[in-house]
């Protein structure tokens, strides 16, 4: 007692103005901190599976915020009549009150990691499909996990970890150039230009992606030099030809993993791979996984409601 009253004493003695001032300037710089940060409150983090033929049609405006994450099959989302298609490892995120319906691709079934939150969505990543890394997917994985264990404060680890996806996800398109305006649209027709020669590229990667196909063979069928194309597809999709032709491959092979009887030797060959240990690598740089692996993914969808 009489040491506690001794130290209570030499804190008196030794306190100065100043010291408050520093302890306000701290609390109200972590207070402004904190009102930045996307997401306040976390509401679910549900893996859902839904049958063929599911369709949901006007979800009404609420106040939560919401990640959509496809784990298998591909989703056709419309949020303000804009439709926004979704493939495996892709995410959409969907602001606080806008309608907004989807249903499985051809009326077939999907599965996706649906997340609620109260908070806000930045601009650069709002309502566009957004492929995930294997850093964000895993934050993904780590958040549905939390959210089953019911654990104590897996609601607030869950507020963090989905401040650090989507912040994540804000640097890498702010700094990326894939919003910011680099490129001046000097008329409409320069727009649709653009948009036509990325849209004939794409398709062509699309239809022969089982060949070895090239840069300058894509040029050629777009009508434009390989350095043209390879530049304006870096500017207007954030990403290059290889990228686009890996991902076209994977999402294939993704897809054969799931529905088919195929060994990996076959898939790797029938998506245009030659060597087996080239396409695992390839496999686990996009989905974050090798073959083996993707037939686990996200795991089961949930049975919590």
């Amino acid at each position: 007692m009489i040491k506690l009253f001794r130290l209570m004493i030499i804190k008196i003695l030794t306190w100065h103005p100043d010291d408050y001032i520093v302890t306000v300037t701290m609390k109200n710089n972590i207070k402004n901190l904190l009102n930045t940060l996307p997401v306040k409150n976390a509401n679910y983090v549900l893996h859902k599976a839904k049958s063929r033929g599911f369709r949901l049609n006007e979800h009404p405006p609420h106040k939560v915020c919401e990640v959509i994450f496809v784990d298998y099959g591909i989703v056709e989302l419309t949020v303000h009549q804009e439709v926004i298609t979704l493939r495996p490892g892709e995410c959409v995120l969907i602001p606080s009150m806008l309608e907004h319906q989807f249903h499985g691709a051809g009326g077939k079934p999907f599965d996706f990691l649906n997340i609620a939150f109260y908070g806000n969505v930045d601009s650069s990543i709002a309502c566009k499909a957004i492929f995930l890394n294997q850093e964000e997917r895993s934050i993904m994985l780590k958040m549905k996990n939390e959210y089953l264990t019911e654990n104590r404060f897996n609601l607030e680890l869950i507020v963090i970890m989905l401040n650090h996806l989507l912040l994540l996800l804000q640097r890498r398109f702010t700094e990326s150039g894939f919003e910011q305006d680099t490129v001046k649209i000097t008329g409409e027709n320069n727009l649709n230009h653009r948009t036509a020669v990325i849209s004939r590229a794409l398709n062509f990667i699309r239809n022969n992606y089982m060949r070895d196909i090239t840069a300058e063979s894509v040029s050629r069928h777009s009508g434009v030099s390989a350095s043209y194309l390879r530049n304006l597809m870096q500017r207007e999709t954030g990403h290059n030809f290889r990228h686009h032709l890996r991902e076209i491959r994977m999402e294939t092979a993704q897809h054969l993993l799931r529905e088919s009887t195929d060994n990996i030797s076959d898939i790797a060959a029938k998506v245009g791979y030659s060597s087996l240990p080239h396409f695992c690598e390839a496999f686990k740089k996009i989905t974050g996984m090798t073959p083996t692996e993707f037939a686990r993914s996200l795991g089961n969808p949930s049975v919590k409601n």
